[in-house]
């Protein structure tokens, strides 16, 4: 679809496009055209896939499209996998990287690359190679080092599990790089300088697909972390903002330089662990420009154990402005107005806080200059109380609330008065009045639909959020999400397209969904919108509505999976009386599928 707008985008700026290639000899004066500048801000927009069928459609969009799609130079001179034991690169793998890197160097897609990835962490999988042709990885790294000065706009560096020789190094600290991630290397610190420019800092971080994960990778769990005096060459006290480390030993190299001298750090990440090292409150008293504190969740190997935590003077951080970590240390850090709060706890797996525990602690935050100042809350709880519900409205300027939730059965009040669990969520809500600014509600929860039909879950679900959305005038957008990955789950997205009015009638707010309509295609004010795909021996079933509402447009999603074996026949799949009853998301799949084949061939099919 991408492909086929930028086509016609390209004829409509005077680009005759025919078998691939333009012509522009065939352009007029007075043919209309769009400025490359407008074009140059468009394509950033545009994923990879469609970048791609862009670059297809002329020449002069291939020109403008290749600088996007090679903004990575990524490099893997060897590769790790579980055993301990590198994994060489063959000889071919040079000669094809020496290649790649020209291209690279051409003048019009240089300017493009912004980021370097050199890891053994490749960003695209483990590709096949032959075990018996190695090269040297140092020659590999070698070529990519000493290309790097030819791209101008390079400002971000990826290192990992790789020591840095001095010459490298040399190159490196004459590049503007502002974002450096790097992983279980050494850096040269003596006769070389030391990195000036670097604002943003990750390490330490397990990557997945390219991306940071905020956890350590299992690959790295016997190197030695980034050391101390490695942390001083690569940090300047008066230009890095942000750094991000999930790793202990590491974290606590890091918290002892910064207990040296004032920093003007405006993020800081580390792990729970970090807690409890000597060098933690001093740390944090030398950051006073700190806004973001983050402390992440223990890993599942851990001891789930609480750490003591003195109390922080009352002048310590007087820029903290959001706050995500434990629910039993939000307290101590809230000397001064909190915008934003993310709680987790260690009352059970995985890093869930106790509803109770919780409901108290924010209550005490309640009493605190927070009440008045934050405006978004987030919470993981082992299930969702009425009373936890209750004590959201204490913040009056609270406008996001995000809630993951556990609990696979509602609470015993509701159990005998409800037709599914999850009605027991409704329930609780509709009891409920947040504070009067409320934006945005996100609830996540493992309560199940039971045997409930999707179209009463829909009709549900719509009389419950034209309901709260009637309670709340100041809400414009409301998701829920329920179920279980094997036994189905299900997705509930209400967006508000009109506000509280009188004018809307009588009663809508006791039945504001529709009645059905026993034909999906024929409701022209919504759409049905079905997907099925297969993965792993995985069937997946993705099924979605959507309604139009008095107060706004109701969005349900089923997605249902189903293991598959090779030997099992498909045939019977494509006849809609071999349908079992209770697999019903795969139902309605097949029936829009069946009804669509019946429409085109004639009624007689079947």
């Amino acid at each position: 679809m991408a492909h086929l707008e930028v086509v016609s985008f390209a004829e409509e700026s005077g680009q005759q496009i025919k078998d691939g290639h333009s012509h522009s000899d065939n352009l007029t004066p007075d043919s209309p055209r769009l400025l490359p500048e407008i074009w140059l801000i468009v394509f950033p927009y545009l994923d990879s896939s469609d970048l791609q069928s862009v670059s297809l459609v002329c020449s002069r969009f291939r020109y403008m499209a290749q600088p996007l799609l090679f903004s990575v130079l990524d490099i893997s001179p060897f590769l790790l996998s579980y055993n301990e034991m590198p994994i060489l690169r063959p000889q071919r793998y040079l000669e094809r990287f020496s290649q790649r890197l020209e291209h690279y160097k051409l003048l019009h897609i240089a300017h493009g690359v912004r980021h370097c990835w050199i890891s053994p962490y490749p960003r695209s999988g483990f590709p096949p190679r032959s075990p018996n042709d190695d090269s040297d990885p140092t020659l590999i790294i070698d070529k990519a080092v000493a290309a790097l000065p030819h791209f101008p706009n390079l400002n971000t560096l990826s290192w990992h599990c790789i020591d840095i020789i001095p010459k490298w190094w040399n190159i490196i600290q004459s590049l503007p790089i502002t974002k450096l991630w790097i992983n279980s290397s050494s850096v040269p610190t003596n006769d070389t300088f030391p990195l000036r420019t670097v604002y943003h800092l990750d390490l330490d971080q397990w990557p997945w697909e390219g991306k940071v994960t905020d956890h350590v990778s299992i690959h790295e769990e016997r190197s030695l972390g980034i050391s101390s005096a490695a942390l001083r060459h690569i940090t300047r006290p008066d230009v890095v903002q942000s750094i991000s480390v999930p790793r202990s030993d590491t974290a606590s190299n890091l918290l002892s330089i910064l207990a040296d001298q004032t920093y003007y750090l405006v993020s800081l990440k580390i792990p729970f662990l970090s807690l409890s090292d000597p060098n933690f409150a001093v740390a944090l008293e030398h950051c006073p420009h700190l806004a973001r504190l983050t402390i992440f969740p223990p890993s599942t190997d851990e001891r789930l154990r609480d750490i003591r935590l003195n109390a922080f003077s009352p002048s310590a951080l007087p820029s903290l402005a959001r706050f995500e970590g434990p629910y039993t240390h939000v307290l101590k850090f809230c000397h001064q107005p909190l915008k934003r709060v993310s709680l987790w706890g260690l009352d059970d797996r995985p890093c869930l806080c106790n509803a109770d525990a919780l409901t108290k602690t924010l209550a005490k935050l309640a009493e605190t200059e927070s009440v008045n100042s934050l405006g978004h809350l987030e919470l993981m709880v082992m299930a969702i109380s009425t009373d936890l519900l209750d004590v959201l409205s204490s913040f009056r300027q609270l406008e996001r609330i995000t809630i993951q939730s556990q609990e696979s059965s509602p609470p015993t009040l509701y159990q005998s008065n409800v037709n599914a669990p999850v009605t027991a969520l409704y329930v609780m809500m509709g009891n409920t009045t947040l504070p009067p600014g409320i934006k945005y509600v996100k609830l996540s929860t493992r309560l199940s639909s039971r045997s409930l039909h999707h179209v009463a879950q829909e009709h549900e679900a719509a009389a419950f959020l034209e309901s709260f959305a009637r309670r709340h005038p100041s809400v414009q957008k409301i998701e829920i999400e329920y179920g279980i990955y094997w036994t189905g789950m299900y997705s509930v997205v209400w967006g508000r397209t009109r506000e509280n009015n009188a004018d809307l009638r009588e009663g809508a707010a006791e039945s504001p969904y529709p009645e059905p309509n026993p034909t999906p295609f024929a409701d022209a004010g919504g759409g049905q919108s079905s997907r099925l795909s297969s993965k792993d021996n995985i069937l997946s079933t993705v099924v979605s509505t959507v309604h139009p509402l008095p107060l706004g447009r109701l969005t349900f999603t089923e997605h249902r999976r189903k293991i598959f074996l090779p030997q099992d026949s498909t045939g019977a799949i494509g006849d809609p009386a071999n349908l079992e009853p209770d697999e019903e998301g795969q139902q309605r799949v097949w029936y829009l599928i069946w009804g669509r084949l019946r429409r085109f061939f004639g009624r007689d099919i079947g």
